[in-house]
């Protein structure tokens, strides 16, 4: 069975902007930046919720030298 891969890394605040968490799929090619969300324990938990509501459904996540890897298989861009 295939599997949608989705990439989650952390973006450290700038002068002109809070901390971030990015999203991008290799597949569509696609990728999408959400504000830290501080209520949550981790980037891997904020995307889940982003994701979870955008209608994507969650097969597992895993840990990457980066942040982390999402696995969904929902078969859409971000």
């Amino acid at each position: 069975m295939n599997y949608n891969i989705i990439e989650v890394v952390y973006l450290g605040a700038t002068n002109n902007k809070g901390s971030r968490v990015k999203m991008y799929s290799p597949r569509f090619e696609t990728s999408k930046t959400i504000p830290f969300n501080y209520s949550l324990n981790s980037i891997d938990e904020m995307a889940i919720e982003y994701l979870k509501n955008n209608g994507f459904e969650i097969i597992g996540q895993g840990e990457t030298k980066k942040g982390f890897a999402i696995i969904t298989s929902t078969f859409k861009a971000l």
